[in-house]
């Protein structure tokens, strides 16, 4: 499979530059703050020089379903502050060019002799798993499963995985791959089902490459509950193999490491998982923060449920519009989203998601620094995790 073009980490352009790993906008090398939104627009405008990126693909790639509602308002908000970053205006754009019911274009001299590269990388999306059983119920299992995938995929460095939140809305599709990879702008796509017996698990696989279409690789995997970690490290092994991506030592290392897990216990953190991304409402929080509990009392080395507690309390503490305990005190939250982040890294210093909460506590403690290699370290972790990467770019 050929590799998709090189990852472009740093783009210069006049006085500016845009640091895409970092997620950072500087001026001269001093960091402009800059909300995500702004930010991913200016990316994706780069991404095309010259060309016209228009309003609804910018609506599809960056605006979740929940919140196209808003999209307009959003999106010129977002404009108006990338302008005021880059000190440009829209009556005599220098950088940021409309077209009036159209879309935007990036008309600006991009320096290409300064562009920095950090290896080839390959886009791929992994399409939520169907749910074979039968049963709506089990949508979750499906859900937590196609999670799973992604964050396994996510810390091979040489694939660019877009993350559940960009993919979840296909659930229920009935578009054709080539034109979901279109869409995403992926160059291949991940797709299965997963069908769960009372001791069994099944999982299909099918790896398809977007343009030219083809069929690069299928297979099913039938295995205990207690292997599902196992069996998931086994397909995103293959998926490496198959896109013919280099692997690091560590990587194939960690990849080939055999673990097992409670079922009763990961059941447990899915269902916490999925009333996570639900409406972010107390009773979906409580809910949340009761499974995630059953899981660790199921397996107290279980640390990203530990993390997904601290992750819980963050959104209270910063004064989200959801609370692990709706009387809780914004300090006591976030003397225990501390608690629990410092947990997990305990049981394992090398889960992302126990960095990204980590430094989510530090962000809102006003430790920027800390904050920031907290960050980092999580994407180098995890370098396609989506999440690190945003956060960062508040800072």
């Amino acid at each position: 499979m050929a590799q998709a073009a090189r990852w472009t980490e740093v783009v210069r352009f006049g006085v500016f530059e845009l640091d895409l790993r970092a997620g950072e906008l500087r001026k001269r090398g001093i960091k402009i703050q800059l909300h995500d939104q702004p930010l991913q627009v200016l990316a994706l405008l780069l991404e095309r020089p010259g060309q016209v990126v228009t309003r609804e693909e910018l609506k599809r790639k960056l605006w979740t379903v929940g919140t196209v509602v808003h999209f307009d308002h959003g999106l010129d908000t977002a404009i108006n502050k990338l302008r005021e970053a880059l000190g440009d205006s829209a009556d005599s754009p220098r950088f940021v060019e409309t077209l009036p019911r159209r879309g935007y274009r990036f008309i600006g001299s991009i320096d290409n002799r300064a562009v920095e590269v950090a290896g080839p990388t390959l886009p791929i999306a992994v399409l939520p798993l169907k749910n074979l059983s039968g049963d709506p119920g089990q949508d979750y299992f499906a859900d937590g499963m196609t999670e799973a995938l992604i964050t396994e995929l996510g810390k091979i460095g040489s694939l660019q995985v877009l993350s559940y939140q960009s993919v979840i809305r296909y659930r229920q599709t009935a578009k054709s791959l080539p034109q979901i990879a279109r869409e995403l702008n992926v160059v291949a796509v991940l797709e299965g089902s997963v069908l769960r017996s009372e001791n069994r698990v099944r999982i299909t696989a099918n790896l398809l490459q977007a343009a030219p279409e083809r069929h690069l690789w299928a297979e099913s995997f039938e295995f205990d509950p207690h292997d599902v970690l196992a069996v998931q490290r086994e397909v995103a092994q293959e998926v490496a193999r198959q896109t013919q991506v280099s692997l690091t030592p560590q990587e194939r290392a960690r990849l080939t490491t055999s673990q097992r897990v409670d079922p009763a216990a990961y059941e447990a953190y899915l269902l916490g998982r999925a009333y996570f991304y639900k409406a972010r409402t107390a009773t979906n929080s409580m809910r949340a923060k009761e499974y995630f509990e059953k899981a660790i009392a199921k397996d107290s080395g279980y640390a990203a449920a530990y993390a997904s507690m601290a992750e819980l309390y963050i959104w209270t503490s910063s004064g989200g519009t959801w609370m692990t305990d709706p009387n809780a005190k914004y300090r006591e939250a976030r003397l225990r989203a501390r608690e629990w982040a410092e947990k997990a890294l305990a049981v394992d210093d090398t889960l992302a998601e126990a960095h990204n909460a980590l430094a989510m506590v530090k962000q809102v403690e006003w430790d920027w620094t800390g904050a920031e290699q907290e960050y980092r370290r999580a994407i180098e972790l995890n370098p396609s995790y989506a999440m690190a990467h945003l956060r960062l770019a508040t800072l």
